[in-house]
């Protein structure tokens, strides 16, 4: 056994790996992580935790709000080839299947490339929404109305209504509803309906 680069007693008999409290920023016991797509995140990178840079061609994209229209996509066409994380290591492939993401619903960017808005009615989605989507932190405007989303009902539409709009009518999220919505009379109605034919399997 010795000690490693972070002074800990590893190798040998110890049951510890040695190197494995440095982080992918090469810190000894910082806090940041590979993201899902592949990038370094958090701790003290600089850069927002599952927010690394997501690059094709000449533009870039934050891996949160590309795994945003990747998961939406995923639920329209699981059977596709673009619907695999895999993709994000064919630099040949990936290109083209950003373009068919962007074709699914309606996005509006900020002047810093992040996802701001994001329509998606009335497109015959069917399916729990994505866990991943929470990750799209900049939304102001989310509009995924008569659609067949069903499941859990996500913690990020509290923060997307708190920031701008959110519509989401004519779905089937389970209960619990959130109390943020209070205020919101359509809304209420909207959940008062989704509750008679709430799918919570």
């Amino acid at each position: 056994a010795y000690l490693d680069s972070c002074g800990v007693c590893s190798g040998g008999n110890s049951m510890h790996i040695p190197e494995s409290d440095i982080d992918c920023n090469g810190k000894c016991f910082g806090t940041a992580i590979v993201d899902p797509c592949g990038g370094c995140s958090g701790g003290d990178t600089g850069i927002e935790i599952n927010q690394s840079n997501v690059k094709s061609k000449n533009k870039t994209y934050t891996c949160g709000d590309f795994l945003f229209i990747m998961e939406m996509y995923k639920l329209k066409y699981p059977n596709n080839p673009c619907s695999s994380l895999e993709l994000m290591n064919n630099d040949e492939q990936l290109p083209g299947c950003i373009e068919q993401y962007l074709k699914l619903g309606e996005t509006r960017w900020n002047q810093n490339g992040r996802l701001t808005q994001y329509t998606l009615s009335d497109d015959n989605i069917d399916g729990i929404f994505p866990e991943r989507a929470k990750y799209a932190n900049q939304l102001n405007y989310l509009d995924i109305s008569r659609n067949q989303f069903w499941g859990p009902f996500p913690d990020i539409f509290c923060d997307i209504y708190k920031k701008g709009t959110i519509r989401i009518s004519e779905n089937k999220f389970c209960p619990p509803y959130p109390d943020c919505f209070d205020d919101n009379a359509i809304l209420l109605i909207d959940l008062e309906e989704m509750e008679e034919n709430a799918i919570c399997k």
